[in-house]
Order: C-alpha cells, then structure tokens, then sequence
C-alpha cells in the first residue's frame, strides 16, 4: 500500500525523538515499513526515517532559532506541506494526517481525491467536531473513547489508543516497589 504520512513540524522524527506526536509517526512509519508498504512521510528535513522523506522545512521547528512570530513560520511549512502533497495527487492509496493543527490537512482532502484518516492528538473540542462535520468523507481515529463520546457522529475508525514501541524497554524479572509514569492525564483524553 502507498501510504502518506503527515508529521508534525515542531521535531524531528527518529529513534530519539521523545515528542509524542512525533514519537507516535515514527513508530508508526518505521512499523508499516516493516511491514513492506511503501510509506512517505512529509515532515522536517532533518527525520531519519526508514521510507521517503519529503522535507518541507530543512529543521524541526523547535531547533530554529526564536523569531518574532512563530506563528507564520509553522504556517508557511504547513502550507509548503500542502503543496508538495498536492504536487504528488493520486500517488498515493491513503494519506495519514498527525498535523497540528489537524485542520489544515482536511482543507485539501477533497481536492487531492485520496481517502483521508486524520488521527486528532489532542481534545476533540465543540469547534474542532463542528469544522470536521463539514468533511464527512475524512475518517478519524480516535485516540480514547473520550474523543467520541465529546463530539459524535464523525466519521471515527475503531479508537486506536497510543503505542509505544515495546522493545525500547527490558524487562525485569525482579520488580521493586515504585511506580515510574512518564506523560499526561488528562480528562479530556478519558473518562475511565
């Protein structure tokens, strides 16, 4: 399968990237790649990824020195995204959307005429459902039953919850008495 991946700008995608938005693509490359798909990711120019890489940007966002508004920077490497996907319409069976904002993505669904699966990394708020009510051909994944119960009737996969790659940690026959958790709890990602 012919598989486009849309990655964050903020970082990098590699072994070492410790984002979780940029962790999760690459697992996610990197896994379907292993699995013999052919699997493009249109990220920054310094990922190291297995697959193609089509760099928008030459660096993740978060390596570039400050400047004055951030804001027109994400933008113009998102809006170069765009018009590199849109260069490469029809060549691909399924594009896979991680952008932040996830929005920007869907605008271009319906031009490029591939099947679109955006994965929304963060809460499914009133006004995020309300804009993807407007593109029912794009399907969603999401990532805890939360994210359906706030806003249904979206086109949602079966929920899909994080991974992680279980290599990257050795197990140890001899546990001790402490607990080690690494992220976020959040309400807005569940309720159980």
């Amino acid at each position: 399968m012919r598989i486009a991946l849309l990655a964050p700008l903020k970082r990098e995608l590699s072994a070492e990237t410790r984002g979780g938005r940029p962790r999760i693509v690459y697992n996610l490359a990197e896994g379907l790649v292993s699995r013999g798909h052919e699997v493009t990711v249109f990220g920054t120019g310094d990922s190291r990824i297995s697959g193609n890489l089509i760099p928008v940007i030459p660096k993740a966002l978060f390596h570039l020195p400050p400047v004055e508004n951030e804001f027109y920077r994400h933008l113009i490497g998102l809006c170069r995204m765009m018009e590199e996907l849109r260069k490469r319409k029809g060549k691909f069976d399924i594009i896979h959307n991680h952008l932040y904002p996830e929005v920007l993505a869907i605008l271009f669904a319906r031009e490029l005429g591939t099947p679109m699966l955006t994965t929304v990394h963060t809460q499914m708020t009133s006004e995020l459902g309300e804009f993807f009510s407007h593109y029912p051909e794009t399907h969603f994944a999401p990532i805890s039953n939360r994210q359906k119960e706030l806003y249904p009737g979206l086109n949602y996969t079966e929920t899909v919850y994080n991974g992680i790659d279980e290599r990257a940690f050795a197990f140890s026959g001899n546990p001790g008495t402490y607990l080690l958790f690494v992220g976020r709890i959040r309400e807005f990602f569940t309720n159980e």
